[in-house]
This record gives C-alpha cells, structure tokens and sequence, in this order.
C-alpha cells in the first residue's frame, strides 16, 4: 500500500481572512503565537503571511513578515489535526522561506513559550541560541512588600 499526503494549497493570507483566520486560531489544536506588541491578526496584508488549506477547509497559518526588514519572526503557526502538523508544517515553511529568500531577508527567528514549534523548527535548519525565562503570576491577591524583620 502507498500511502500519500493530502494535497495542501498555499496562498498569501488577506485582511479578508481575518474572520476564518481566527476562526482557525480559536479551533487549531497546535497554535503557536509569537510574545508580541500587536496580535497576529494585524498582520495580515504583510508578507509572508500563508495560509494551508485541503480542499476548501483551512488548515493552517505561518506568518513571519520580516521585521526588522533583515529577520522574520514566526509570528503565527496554527494548524489543525486534519492534516498531519507536520505536513502542514513542512508546506507552508517551503514557501515562506522562499518568499524571504526572494526579498533578500537575512534571517527567520522563532521564540516558542512551549516546546510544540521547536520540534518543527529545528527540523527546518533552526538552532537554539538563547533560552528566554517567564514568569508568571498566578491569580489572587497580590502579595505585600517585603517586611524588614
């Protein structure tokens, strides 16, 4: 038996996505959103923003604009279980690094909170190169100042 991988469509993601785009966002069962000023939605129009679809169903994001103009960040990777991550993955990174590659970008930089991209990443050519610690305060109420006992 051969088996084959599902036929995936990439095209450049439009502001006339935003509303399937977050649809997929809210449903995708890996989604990574890179720590931010502006969320991801608001890059839409800015390229490489892609979209994966199988069919006429959506599959997955990869948004990395570059910026500064000489790195693209990993903003946005969602994708769903439909289709093997991985295989998501693999389609829409070919050809968001082409497209950087064409626009003389220097560079693609990742900064995952989970280890969910970094499988996905070092398979790309990605190397780790910094650890980044964070803190999180759970709910309640805030504590005092310390006390000079």
């Amino acid at each position: 038996m051969i088996l084959s991988r599902p036929a995936l469509a990439v095209r450049p993601a439009t502001r006339a996505d935003r509303e399937v785009l977050l649809a997929l966002v809210a449903a995708a069962h890996s989604v990574h959103s890179h720590l931010d000023w502006k969320p991801a939605d608001e890059w839409l129009g800015s390229q490489p923003f892609l979209l994966a679809q199988a069919g006429d169903r959506l599959v997955g994001a990869l948004a990395c604009p570059p910026d500064p103009d000489d790195t693209a960040w990993i903003r946005l990777f969602a994708a769903t279980k439909q289709i093997p991550i991985r295989h998501t993955w693999d389609r829409l990174w070919a050809a968001a690094r082409a497209e950087l590659q064409a626009q003389d970008v220097g560079g693609a930089a990742a900064m995952s909170i989970n280890d969910g991209l970094d499988e996905h990443c070092m398979r790309s050519g990605f190397e780790r190169t910094h650890e980044v610690v964070v803190l999180v305060r759970r709910r309640g109420p805030l504590a005092g100042p310390p006390t000079n006992a």
